[in-house]
């Protein structure tokens, strides 16, 4: 039971994000595949994403329905309490994120594990689950994790991982507003928050 619960929750969050940030590329024509690959690039990064995107989402399917079974609370919240939860998981999910992003970044761990995200230096929506395995289920554990902590109910879980992700494929375009992570694929030893970049601020790596 828990694992259909979870299939529904990551496949559909998944889905509606994808489908979200694809209309808004559209809406203020910003391209969401790199339109300066040739056919065979193009193909070759799909394919790659494709993997990687699998794999995702897999880990977190398993993951969440691990989650949906003990951590969920399966009670409905007020608004007060919804927000209070969201926020907290904000910076629950940004702190475990930082760390994690921050130690990838040292030469001991980057090319094995991280450096795969870092090919393209000029990124595109569709560039954001361009990652090794092993990257993919640290960035899912870090937006996991907050649940062991968190007494989120199952909306509020679906509503911060449709946020999280969205605002994933955003960031990977210099043309959005949000544009921290562009810079840090520019830059490299900055930026290592996902959206909220609060602890980047804190610890001086924001730019």
């Amino acid at each position: 039971m828990e694992l259909i619960a979870s299939t529904k929750l990551i496949l559909g969050t998944f889905s509606a994000s994808t489908f979200t940030a694809y209309l808004i590329c559209n809406q203020y024509n910003i391209p969401f595949f790199n339109p300066k690959h040739n056919r065979y690039q193009f193909y070759y990064n799909l394919r790659q994403v494709s993997l990687s995107t699998s794999f995702t989402l897999l880990q977190a399917i398993l993951i969440s329905s691990f989650f949906i079974k003990f951590f969920i609370d399966k009670h409905p919240h007020s608004i007060m309490q919804s927000t209070t939860n969201l926020i907290k998981y904000s910076v629950f999910a940004e702190l475990l994120y930082y760390i994690y992003h921050r130690t990838v970044h040292k030469k001991q761990y980057y090319k094995q594990i991280h450096s795969m995200h870092h090919e393209n230096v000029e990124v595109y929506p569709i560039d954001t689950f361009y990652m090794t395995n092993l990257d993919s289920f640290f960035l899912v554990g870090s937006l996991g994790a907050p649940v062991l902590f968190l007494n989120l109910n199952y909306y509020e879980l679906a509503f911060s991982t449709y946020v999280y992700i969205t605002a994933a494929y955003l960031e990977h375009s210099r043309h959005c507003i949000i544009s921290h992570h562009d810079t840090h694929h520019k830059l490299i030893f900055c930026n290592y928050c996902i959206l909220n970049p609060i602890f980047d601020i804190i610890f001086r790596t924001y730019r």
